[in-house]
Formats: structure tokens, C-alpha cells, sequence
């Protein structure tokens, strides 16, 4: 909360830098995660539902 746009897409850069997004597929198809993966799954779609929903991607 109380993000800006700039930061919240830096974090998921960042995210995206370290593989993340595979992790998101891999747990959407039911593949397993360590805990530090879920994790990151759970941060990384926490930031793009802010992301989205602040309308930052128009």
C-alpha cells in the first residue's frame, strides 16, 4: 500500500531477474515450491494485482 507505480514495477524487475515468474507457472501447474519460492510466488502476484489494479500498465 501507498506504492508508486515506479517502485512496485523495480520490485518486480527484480523479481523477474531471479527466475520468478517460471516459479509462478510451475506453481499454477501444480508443480511443488520450497518455502522461500512460495514466497516469492505469493509476493510477485501480490505485486502485479497492484500493479494492474492502480492501473500502472496504461
Amino acid at each position: 500500500m501507498g506504492e508508486s507505480c515506479q517502485s512496485i514495477r523495480s520490485e518486480l524487475n527484480r523479481l523477474d531477474s531471479r527466475g520468478v515468474p517460471a516459479q509462478v507457472e510451475r506453481a499454477s501447474n501444480g508443480g511443488k515450491l520450497n518455502a522461500e519460492q512460495k514466497a516469492n510466488v505469493d509476493r510477485y502476484n501480490q505485486l502485479l494485482n497492484q500493479y494492474l489494479g492502480a492501473r500502472c500498465h496504461v
